[in-house]
């Protein structure tokens, strides 16, 4: 597991300096141990500057292989302009038999460790399943979750 200094979310940054494009997973990890509140937290995989984490204690909920978790995605990379959510929660269900998950509900935040204004949020209890390509971060975090599920211990991810 990837974790980060004793300090806590509140004596980070609010706007960290940003990875640059093509970063390689070195510079991913060191980002990540610098500037990330790691908590109960694990990176369940990473690639251009944004990391996608499981929880490592928070137990998953419901019947597998149907399993539903709470999955942080944490940006690293400049900002969508658009956009500007440097964190988000997301409530999500996978299908462990399928590979496939949906997101039930999200939040999305101004800054990196679900901090700042809230930008807004989106609950959908119908929303369709997905399949992640094989060997991508969405498939990385699907097996860790179901890992977990069952009993085994999620494997650290890394860049895909």
């Amino acid at each position: 597991m990837l974790c980060a200094g004793a300090a806590g979310a509140e004596d980070r940054p609010l706007e960290p300096p940003r990875l640059a494009p093509g970063a390689d997973p070195d510079a991913h990890r060191a980002w990540a141990a610098r500037y990330l509140d790691m908590d109960d937290w694990m990176i369940a995989g990473f690639n251009n500057g944004s990391f996608w984490l499981v929880s490592s204690e928070k137990a998953p909920r419901n019947s597998y292989p149907i399993v539903q978790d709470w999955v942080r995605f944490e940006q690293a990379s400049p900002l969508n302009p658009k956009l500007l959510n440097a964190s988000a929660l997301w409530q999500m269900e996978m299908d462990c038999s399928k590979s496939a998950y949906r997101t039930i509900r999200s939040i999305n935040y101004r800054y990196n460790n679900l901090r700042g204004p809230v930008l807004g949020s989106r609950t959908d209890d119908n929303a369709k399943f997905s399949t992640p390509p094989p060997q991508s971060v969405g498939d990385a975090f699907v097996q860790a979750v179901c890992q977990s599920a069952k009993g085994d211990a999620p494997q650290q991810g890394g860049s895909q």
